[in-house]
């Protein structure tokens, strides 16, 4: 009876009957019917503000009202106008019938019904507090941005002055830019995307290199491939074809903490190559550890809820170098190989190639994360919530349908390139163009959430190695690195390479961005490779895996939004996550090793 007031109230009510079907089934987990007995007090004057109430039967008087809150009103709007308390005492004045509405709830309503302040307003009668706040300068991030000028001038003269006379005027005055680049990278003054565009703005102003080198990056074929996907990915998330998978997961796994976590585990592994920026999936995987804990009604900062969260975080991050598709980054190193060696990759397949190591980390991540998160906590799941939420989704909209339709023809094309022989960025450009032109995910809306600082930061990136290799300074490097390289590893030795090349990675991964880390490693070792006859893909793949290793959240780009990503306070233990990660850590390590003789039975390891 109680689940389908809910239904009916959300169904019809204005204040939810136009959310998207996706938002009104996370939202009714977080709906409470409460019974009141006549004369008993729903909430006293001074007591903590953390919910409204529509009254579904009954009347409810407040204090300092004249008129009685009957059926269908709202009462304690003091809630969603951040009031700390209410500020009078609700009594119900016969038996009522009421529904609690969380803040949380409020906040996910807020975010797709611009109507909702004026509907609970005019019912708002509390005079609302309003506090004056005077924003805090960060006086840290101001020092660190002076050093990092200073550094930014300094430097490039020093190296200028110290480099060989007999290197030619253009690589010295490059080398001197990249060096001021790299320290606003190190000190994270900018966005990572703006010190890459000094570098090729510079470039091309003090005419170092010729324009169709430096901007070669925004004609590529990784630019246009990752600027389509982020429409796809957008149309994915936005469809709710992911809560969807998830609530029928929950609905039909037998019960257990197990079950959940090796399901958990593959969703995000499937929305991998669906969505390629990490960053994206992160931001979605808050909320759905969010909603599962909610659907499953396990506690917040137990055992339970830190398995679950870590579910679903290394669901959606520890595959990414596995798939082609899975991380923006893999278009970087992608669009750093020639033009012979991307095409032996894609007849390889990516996939294939990186078969072994996504073996290992997965039978890692699931027997590691049943012990390390060993509990008896039994889950009782509610089914008849999860068929209410089920019937307010309905049958699937056009948009689930239509990201479904995306994502499946993507797949077949990528898989089956080396048969159609369409270039794997045209079919995605279509894709897209459809996406846009039947208004799918709106103009707007992409142009909004697609990240086009990181599209600029691609295809500078990509610029800043075609310049590089112009002006020798990837052999300059080589001829300083190689010596030291081989005083220590035997060109027969490559697995012992691969090994310095994951600590090297690991070392500047402490230091520099992600970004940045991959970019500029990738170019200076590509010359490092090619002498030790190892795959130009085998060392951007390692350089890809050993660039995830993080050991503190600074780090991590994709674990801090997905910490930012959730709507209250962090659902798990934080240091338990963080121990976690390191133990993966080493599993990421153990599956480049293993993978040793499988790239030598493929041919990658000598060319």
């Amino acid at each position: 009876m109680y689940m389908n007031e809910i239904l009916h109230v959300v169904k019809s009510h204005r204040l939810f009957k136009d959310l998207p079907a996706m938002v009104k089934a996370r939202i009714i987990p977080l709906l409470e019917v409460i019974s009141v007995a006549k004369g008993k007090k729903v909430y006293l004057a001074k007591q903590e503000a953390d919910a409204i109430y529509f009254v579904c039967s009954g009347s409810i008087k407040i204090d300092g009202k004249e008129e009685l809150c009957d059926k269908g009103t709202f009462f304690g709007e003091e809630s969603y106008f951040k009031s700390r308390f209410f500020g009078s005492d609700a009594l119900a004045k016969e038996e009522s019938t009421i529904i609690r509405i969380p803040v949380s709830a409020l906040d996910k309503i807020k975010a797709h019904n611009e109507d909702i302040s004026s509907i609970l307003f005019s019912s708002f009668t509390q005079t609302k507090s309003v506090i004056e706040t005077v924003p805090v300068v960060d006086e840290g991030t101001k020092i660190s941005a002076l050093i990092s000028w200073v550094f930014a001038f300094i430097v490039p003269v020093f190296i200028h002055a110290l480099l060989d006379d007999g290197i030619a005027s253009e690589t010295r005055l490059f080398i001197s830019i990249l060096s001021s680049g790299v320290i606003f990278w190190v000190f994270g003054t900018f966005h990572e995307s703006i010190p890459g565009l000094i570098i090729i703005a510079a470039s091309l102003i003090l005419g170092l290199v010729p324009p169709a080198e430096v901007l070669a990056g925004f004609s590529s074929s990784p630019f246009i491939l990752v600027m389509s996907l982020w429409g796809i990915g957008l149309l994915l998330i936005q469809s709710g074809l992911i809560q969807r998978i998830l609530l029928y997961l929950i609905r039909y796994l037998p019960s257990g903490s197990g079950f959940y976590n090796v399901a958990l585990f593959f969703l995000g592994g499937l929305m991998t190559p669906a969505i390629p920026s990490i960053v994206n999936r992160a931001k979605v995987g808050a909320p759905m550890v969010e909603e599962t804990l909610d659907i499953l009604g396990i506690p917040h900062g137990t055992t339970l809820s830190t398995k679950i969260s870590a579910s679903i975080f290394f669901g959606i991050t520890i595959l990414s170098s596995v798939f082609f598709t899975g991380s923006v980054m893999n278009f970087v190193v992608f669009g750093l190989l020639p033009l012979q060696e991307q095409q032996n990759i894609i007849t390889i397949g990516w996939f294939y190639s990186a078969g072994v190591v996504g073996g290992v980390l997965s039978v890692f991540y699931l027997v590691t994360s049943s012990i390390f998160f060993a509990t008896r906590t039994k889950i009782n799941v509610s089914k008849p919530m999860i068929d209410l939420q089920i019937k307010a989704r309905a049958s699937m909209s056009s948009q689930e349908v239509m990201a479904l339709g995306c994502v499946i023809f993507f797949v077949i094309s990528l898989f089956t390139t080396q048969y159609h022989r369409i270039p794997i960025e045209w079919v995605s450009l279509f894709l897209l163009f459809a996406i846009l032109s039947m208004n799918l995910i709106g103009t707007e809306k992409w142009q909004k959430d697609t990240d086009w600082s990181f599209l600029v930061f691609l295809a500078t990136i990509i610029g800043i190695n075609k310049c590089m290799q112009f002006l020798g300074v990837d052999n300059m490097f080589l001829s300083y690195i190689l010596p030291l390289l081989k005083a220590f590893i035997s060109e027969q030795d490559l697995g012992k390479l691969i090994m310095v090349l994951v600590g090297i990675m690991v070392v500047v991964r402490l230091i520099l961005p992600i970004g940045p880390a991959i970019a500029l490693l990738s170019a200076i070792m590509v010359p490092v490779s090619e002498s030790f006859g190892l795959s130009l893909w085998v060392l951007g793949f390692v350089l890809l895996m050993s660039a995830d290793i993080w050991w503190f959240p600074y780090q991590s780009p994709f674990y801090t939004k997905f910490t930012e990503s959730f709507s209250k306070a962090l659902p798990y233990k934080e240091s338990s996550f963080l121990l976690f990660n390191a133990l993966m850590n080493i599993g990421r390590i153990a599956a480049i090793y293993l993978s040793l003789p499988f790239w030598k039975s493929l041919g990658l390891m000598f060319n």
